[in-house]
């Protein structure tokens, strides 16, 4: 009784004193609490799991296999080193017992593969009936380095990424701390002087370490999970001067977890913790617990350069990256997990823990905060009184008296426990409300009944023959399951339309379906989807889609499975249909077009006409958003830069892209014409043939001609022509040499593709 009455005591002093449990925990404890026991230096070491499962020969990899199962990329000192020991002698496990970081190389994929291969085999010859399903690597530095991820990417389809972060404050100064004590224990690798922790800013990096690298955000967004604004996009090429920007897609999920949860005390938690994570890797055998691990790779060494961020020296440091915390907070919480790609475990755990990132992380701090609270007062007070009552009345019936002294924050040694052994840590998590969630169950504003989604969609450029593929497949009555098809203007976008909507599988709307940019465009396609037939195929045509990227973004919260098509065509024979085709509607139209028809010489990087703009023929501009390949930094400047017309967006999706010239539509060599029908049947997965396109009449073809009419090879056009000419082979190389090389982009007869897409920067009057 008398200890228990103590013990209420105690807990009321040290809440009167600090304002909160958490001032019993120094700030020294919570900074070095991972930091001096997981420090991310080469080992050779592990733990093995308990249980032992036989894998028999049926269930094991191909020994010939070349892809990476996971990987554990980052950030450093978040507790990678301490996963590598928890994972590197899992009974199904294969992983080198150091950082493999050969995947920055520009050959790390062959590298990697290199590895992979001699590994599997060693493994067959030691146990032939035994063999690890799973091979990983770490490299806490691949979200710096997002060519890593590229190398990945040439080599396997299926990796899962883990990535750990951390309190930028205590992260900061872990990362130095680590860094000076690398500089005594390996002085012939460290030669360069210890600089000062207020230099390590946006320019200027110790070995990685700066206060640039606390914007967990900017690297988060190189791995092209979510949607990126412009503004994004401009604020993640500009955050530091340090190392190149990149936007890298990949089919990986990623698994991201917080430090604290890898200490976490709460035994139901911590399991949560560790099955979700076996069950994302893939594992068979349960993980080793972690707060049963000793201390890894622990460091009592203290050094003169050491930082204490509790220092009132640091307070510039500290204030820098809570404003920093505070932002990457908000973008992890409010979009990052978001991403159907995105696996959190524990979420309610992990927004608590990543919402603290612009809270001072120093015990004061909260008193501080706190000091003042009327109502704080007050129930310290009674709960003083009723302690001191009950101590005072088992005092009188028993001569036994025990004094207690509080313990006092930030007046310890810089080391402290291990997160393993830590009571602080342990009283704070016990007991407390816990949700779990399935590691692939959590709550998604997408719809999953496949009969509500959209098959295919034609997307652009306008002009490119979009429509008349439409018409000529609706005759067959498709329905596409959100499959777009895009179409710049005056490509034949409307020549799909035609050919698509009369196919006895499809079902699609004789006009174009824009509602889609609207804010609320996927319930605007949701409802149509809802009303159209169960037994189709369903498609839109929508020409602006690729310039208006939140349609995408709307389609996506609706579907996974939408194929798009999109339709190029020569600048220069483009922007001529195009600008023709709005004089035309002038006239025809004129109650629409209110406005005068601008000189074609006025419609640039600065001024559009209804979409007709020299700016809307540069088309890599555009298809860079669709995020179907990696992005390097300039390659993004230019995007952002390239008019001031439309808001830019990389607007992550699922997609499979088929992309086509106009004049594969109107091509008359019988085999080459056949054949793209084909593939173009078997993209929109679609059994009956599509109709024969040289059967088809023109669509939109208008024989009336008017005043305003362009002829782009009238020589006083030639200025308009040549700046055509100069973006289109730009635009061609763009296409040739990376775009139609992702995984996600098909074109049909290659070669023929090619032959057209060339010629762009080829005057086509001559």
């Amino acid at each position: 009784m008398l200890i228990f009455l103590a013990a209420v005591l105690l807990l009321a002093v040290t809440y009167s004193e600090s304002g909160s449990v958490l001032a019993i925990l120094s700030c020294e404890t919570k900074i070095s609490t991972l930091s001096n026991n997981i420090i991310d230096v080469p080992s050779g070491g592990g733990l093995r799991t308990t249980t032992n499962v036989s894998l028999v020969a049926d269930e094991r990899t191909d020994l010939n296999r070349s892809e990476l199962d996971f990987a554990i990329i980052g950030f450093p000192k978040t507790g990678t080193t301490f996963l590598l020991y928890a994972l590197e002698n899992h009974p199904e496990v294969n992983m080198p017992s150091q950082e493999f970081c050969e995947i920055h190389h520009p050959n790390g994929d062959q590298e990697l593969l290199h590895w992979i291969q001699n590994a599997s085999a060693s493994v067959a010859l030691t146990s032939p009936r035994v063999l690890p399903q799973k091979y990983g690597i770490k490299c806490p530095t691949m979200l710096r380095e997002s060519c890593a991820i590229e190398n990945l990417v040439k080599l396997s389809d299926d990796t899962k990424l883990v990535v750990g972060v951390r309190h930028p404050v205590l992260w900061y100064q872990s990362f130095y701390n680590y860094r000076v004590w690398g500089k005594y224990e390996y002085p012939d690798l460290y030669v360069e002087p210890i600089p000062s922790p207020f230099e390590l800013n946006g320019a200027k990096d110790w070995r990685d370490v700066t206060m640039a690298y606390a914007k967990y955000e900017v690297y988060l967004q190189q791995l092209a999970k979510v949607p990126l604004s412009s503004k994004e996009l401009r604020q993640m090429i500009a955050s530091d001067s340090l190392w190149e920007k990149r936007s890298s897609p990949n089919p990986y999920k990623v698994f991201i977890y917080t430090d604290e949860q890898l200490g976490d005390r709460n035994d139901t938690r911590q399991s949560q913790f560790r099955l979700d994570m076996q069950e994302f890797l893939g594992l068979k055998t349960p993980l080793v617990d972690f707060n049963t691990m000793p201390k890894i790779n622990s460091h009592p060494e203290v050094y003169d350069e050491y930082m204490d961020v509790c220092d009132p020296k640091y307070a510039s440091i500290k204030q820098t990256l809570l404003s920093t915390g505070k932002k990457s907070s908000d973008w992890i919480l409010n979009k990052f997990i978001k991403s159907r790609d995105v696996v959190v475990s524990n979420i309610d755990f992990f927004r608590s823990s990543v919402q603290k990132w612009g809270e001072d992380p120093s015990p004061t701090a909260a008193t501080q905060h706190d000091a003042n609270d009327p109502r704080r007062t007050t129930l310290v007070v009674l709960f003083l009184a009723v302690a001191a009552w009950l101590l005072i009345s088992y005092a009188e019936s028993d001569s036994s008296f025990l004094r207690f002294r509080p313990s006092v924050a930030c007046e310890t040694s810089a080391v402290a426990p291990s997160f393993a052994n830590s009571s602080a840590t342990s009283s704070l998590n016990a007991g407390s409300d816990v949700q779990e969630i399935d590691v692939d169950v959590k709550v998604q504003d997408t719809i999953t009944n496949h009969s509500n989604e959209l098959d295919f969609a034609v997307i652009g450029f306008p002009k490119t023959g979009g429509l008349d593929i439409v018409l000529r497949c609706v005759s067959l009555n498709l329905f596409f399951n959100l499959d777009h098809v895009y179409s710049l203007p005056t490509e034949g976008t409307t020549f799909l339309l035609e050919a698509l909507s009369q196919h006895p599988e499809i079902q699609m709307p004789p006009y174009e379906f824009c509602q889609i940019h609207e804010p609320d465009g996927d319930q605007e396609l949701f409802h149509w989807l809802k009303n159209a037939s169960s037994t189709h195929r369903k498609g839109i045509k929508c020409p602006t889609m690729i310039r208006v990227t939140n349609a995408i973004e709307n389609l996506v919260k609706l579907s996974d499975y939408t194929r798009l098509v999109v339709g190029v065509r020569h600048p220069v024979l483009w922007y001529q249909s195009f600008y023709n085709y709005r004089v035309a509607e002038k006239h025809l139209f004129p109650e629409l077009y209110k406005e005068p028809i601008p000189s074609p010489f006025a419609l640039d990087s600065t001024r559009d006409w209804r979409d007709v703009s020299t700016a809307y023929a540069k088309y890599e501009i555009f298809l860079k958003q669709l995020a179907k390949v990696s992005l390097t930094g300039d390659e993004m400047k230019e995007m952002l830069n390239s008019d001031h017309l439309w808001k830019k967006h990389v607007s992550i999706n699922p997609y499979k892209v088929f992309i086509y010239t106009d004049t594969q539509l109107s091509d008359d060599n019988i085999t080459r014409q056949s054949q793209f029908r084909h593939d173009l049947k078997e993209f929109l997965r679609l059994d009956t043939p599509i109709v024969d396109f040289l059967s088809i009449s023109k669509a939109n073809s208008n024989t009336e001609t008017f005043e305003e009419y362009i002829e782009i090879c009238d020589p006083k056009y030639a200025s308009i022509k040549n700046t055509l000419l100069k973006s289109g082979k730009m635009t061609s190389d763009w296409i040739l040499n990376k775009f139609i090389k992702s995984n996600d982009v098909v074109v049909s007869n290659a070669d023929f593709f090619r032959a057209n897409v060339r010629t762009w920067g080829v005057d086509p009057c001559q």
